[in-house]
This record gives C-alpha cells, sequence and structure tokens, in this order.
C-alpha cells in the first residue's frame, strides 16, 4: 500500500479546518481540473481528531474510492499522511464476490481453481482501473487544503 506524505507549513488543526471547509462549502468552479471532470457534486469529509476521511459525491464511477489520512503536528506546520482505499461497500461488494468464486472454483474443481482465480484478478485489475481518476481527484483536493505539493513515499 502506498501512503504519499505532504507536508504543510499549515498548523494541523488549521489543515483540518481547510479540508472540512470543502465538504461544506463545495463550488465546482473552484474546483481543480481533475476533480471537475469526474462530474462530482460534492466531497463528504469526516474528521475525527487528527485523522480524516475524504471521498467525492456524485461521481460517475462505479467505485468510491476514500482517502484515509492522519494529520500529524511539526514545528513548522503538519505532516499528513494518506492513503487510498475501497469504500466500505466497495469491500463488502468485492468480498462477496471473492466468496463466490471460491465456492464456483470448489464446485467445478479442477477447472474453477484455475478460471475463477483468473475472473478475480481481471475483476480487481478493473476495478484499480475504474476509480484511478477519483483517486487523482482525491488527493488533489488533499493537496489544495495544504497548500504543497506532496512526495510518494
Amino acid at each position: 500500500m502506498q501512503y504519499v506524505i505532504t507536508e504543510s507549513p499549515l498548523r494541523a488543526d488549521e489543515f483540518l479546518a481547510a479540508l472540512d471547509a470543502f465538504g461544506h462549502e463545495w463550488r465546482e468552479s473552484a474546483q481543480p481540473p481533475v476533480v471537475r471532470a469526474l462530474s462530482a457534486h460534492g466531497v463528504s469529509v469526516r474528521v475525527r481528531g487528527q485523522q480524516f476521511w475524504v471521498h467525492l459525491l456524485g461521481s460517475r464511477n462505479r467505485t468510491k474510492p476514500v482517502c484515509v489520512g492522519q494529520v500529524e503536528s511539526l514545528a513548522s506546520g503538519c505532516r499528513i499522511r494518506t492513503r487510498m482505499r475501497l469504500s466500505r461497500f466497495d469491500q463488502v461488494v468485492f468480498m462477496t464476490f471473492a466468496i463466490w468464486l471460491g465456492v464456483v472454483a470448489f464446485i467445478t474443481r479442477p477447472l474453477g481453481f484455475i478460471v475463477c482465480p483468473l475472473f478475480f484478478a481481471i475483476a480487481s485489475i478493473l476495478h484499480q482501473r475504474d476509480g484511478a481518476d477519483e483517486r487523482k481527484a482525491l488527493a488533489a483536493l488533499v493537496k489544495r487544503a495544504a497548500h504543497v505539493g506532496s512526495t510518494p513515499q
């Protein structure tokens, strides 16, 4: 799993307030181009302590990635550590699909043990590709709230 570490000159509480403002003050014209291209009509931001969760509302993709992050205070601002994960609904659907494929593989053995993992791999690739634009958009929103660039780690 890839984390993205972003250093911001803002204090941790200022960054979280700026991020939370995106959830309350949505204006499409003020969003980065990658967000506007998704036809999203809002962003959901949830903050609990030093952790936050961000996902887009109403985009056209089937998958709904969530940006999960944690903010750490520094002397010169804050460090934001983020990663992308599937939404809870997508996790349940994906696990149900995996269990279903396992049952089919067991019933249709030995051919099922060859074909079912292939279907699972194809589904995984399609799932990752489908949410790529939303992952970029979420990363752009977090960077915008931090007012700086980021370094993959």
